[in-house]
């Protein structure tokens, strides 16, 4: 299989502007191609990192109620309460 690059070359010594802007066009296609498949993964990505923020924002909530409600034990224990 031939790579984009090694068609044109054959194809610009020919010197027939048709095959070449065919060329360039499929070239064009395929770029275009690679561009939005390239913005839909950074897209992904962007939405992946926001469930991980979410996620640890939950996760430090839970966290802080969780030593919240330990030290609220401990002073019910060391006063003597229920």
């Amino acid at each position: 299989m031939t790579t984009a690059e090694t068609k044109v070359r054959g194809v610009v010594h020919t010197l027939d502007p048709a095959r070449v802007q065919a060329l360039v066009a499929d070239i064009d296609a395929s770029a275009g191609e690679t561009l939005r498949l390239v913005s839909d993964a950074e897209r992904a990505r962007r939405l992946e990192r926001r469930g991980y923020y979410l996620a640890l924002g939950l996760g430090v909530v839970l966290l802080v109620t969780l030593a919240l409600k330990a030290i609220q034990l401990d002073r019910r224990r060391r006063q003597g309460g229920p």
